[in-house]
């Protein structure tokens, strides 16, 4: 699959049904943008929804988001919509978001939020009306009704590298790194040539045992260190 450095999801993720659908849709957005690249989504506010909803009832006026029929109880399936976000905007069954649980569902398929901002509109649009003169006086101010708009990033191949690294310096304390200079453990590293007229024992002490040699074979994956300058 091409990858690409940005990807728009703009009122997509908003269609009723099976509840993974919408992790489905967001997974195939994190595997289409490259290691780094950005997601934008727009999704339905459910906080909008319930302000707007109270707004409508203090003034008597019967608003975008309805339950029911002329004031009768919600049926079964309309409460079981509710429970699962999912409201009638203007007789159509729309799925609308908490902000915990778009993170969320970010999180489930591996993008990080970088931005959670709100996409203010104004009440005409909101209550379908064709004219701001139609807007009720007590409904013209703000806050005004939102959508929640998040830039998602899908992690980069440098912070991965950068935890591998880590992980690796931490499980052979041997590959620590100082000033950007790989240094082998002290038993390793060169020894001063024996003074003039040291006896026998203490060239002897200057050469490798067996465990010492065990040890750097290991590190540096040689067969043999007979011909390494110890």
């Amino acid at each position: 699959m091409e990858s690409y450095n940005f990807a728009v999801l703009a009122n997509v993720l908003i269609a009723p049904g099976d509840p993974t659908l919408h992790q489905r849709m967001l997974l195939n957005a994190y595997r289409s943008v490259s290691p780094g690249g950005r997601v934008l989504c727009i999704v339905p506010a459910w906080e909008s929804a319930m302000y707007v909803n109270m707004r409508c009832d203090e003034e008597k006026y019967e608003g975008p988001y309805t339950v029911g029929t002329g004031g009768a109880k919600p049926t079964r399936t309309e409460g079981a919509d509710l429970l699962k976000g999912i409201l009638r905007r203007s007789g159509v069954r729309t799925k609308h978001y908490l902000e915990p649980e778009f993170r969320h569902l970010a999180a489930k398929v591996g993008l990080e939020v970088e931005a959670c901002e709100r996409v203010e509109y104004n009440w005409r649009s909101e209550l379908g009306l064709s004219s701001d003169c139609q807007v009720p006086p007590r409904l013209r101010d703000s806050p005004l009704p939102w959508d929640w708009l998040f830039l998602l990033q899908r992690p980069g191949c440098q912070e991965k590298n950068k935890e591998e690294g880590k992980q690796r310096q931490g499980s052979n304390p041997a590959l620590a790194t100082s000033d950007s200079e790989t240094r082998l453990p002290t038993l390793f590293q060169p020894k001063a040539p024996p003074s003039r007229g040291a006896d026998a024992s203490q060239e002897l002490s200057n050469k490798p045992s067996d465990s010492q040699k065990s040890l750097f074979t290991l590190i540096h994956g040689s067969s043999s260190v007979s011909q390494c300058d110890l």
